[in-house]
């Protein structure tokens, strides 16, 4: 069977979640980057206190109204700005490589083959071996065949006239995939929201 499509930001972002989804949750990160803010926070007041005692006059700085608000605002300020990162940071970087990248502004067209599968775009035309494949993959609106575990061929399901045919496209694929001595890494998932 042989599909052609065009790729768009979402498609690249579908791929950036599929991979967030297998490695490092993105709260994780968070919890990491809050517990190293509190962490700078508060070992050099354990330090002061340590050395001068709860009653010293650094302490009762740190307890007050002004001396908590200096001691949370940054950590505010870590976890907006992170959160803000983690966010939108995809989504951008997935808007720019399409936007300089002459493979994603050409129709592709992908066609499955019982020894592989076959790509054509305008820069040129790429033969892959099932066995050359890490894994087949899909979410709710994308295919994804890896050529390595974080390099994907992408076909968007909206090239396809129906569910149904994207389906189809995707047993056939991964059924030769199968037989060719692949084995799936990856659950099929949701697509991002």
């Amino acid at each position: 069977m042989e599909i052609s499509y065009k790729l768009e930001a979402d498609d690249l972002i579908a791929l950036q979640k599929f991979h967030q989804k297998k490695s490092l949750p993105p709260w994780a990160f968070l919890l990491i980057v809050v517990s190293a803010a509190i962490g700078m926070q508060i070992i050099p007041l354990l330090l002061h206190v340590r050395r001068f005692g709860w009653q010293s006059r650094g302490v009762q700085n740190v307890v007050s109204v002004p001396g908590l608000l200096s001691m949370l605002l940054p950590l505010l300020f870590f976890v907006v700005f992170w959160v803000f990162v983690l966010r939108f940071a995809p989504q951008r970087q997935a808007k720019e490589v399409i936007k300089n990248s002459a493979v994603f502004s050409n129709i592709q067209t992908m066609r499955v083959e019982p020894d592989g599968i076959f790509r054509r775009d305008a820069s040129g035309e790429q033969r892959l071996l099932w066995s050359a494949l890490h894994d087949v993959a899909q979410s709710e609106n994308q295919i994804f065949f890896f050529s390595e575990k974080d390099a994907a061929h992408i076909i968007p399901k909206r090239a396809f006239a129906n569910s149904d045919q994207a389906q189809q496209f995707f047993e056939g694929a991964e059924e030769y995939w199968k037989a060719a001595g692949g084995k799936a890494e990856t659950p099929p998932i949701p697509a991002p929201h």
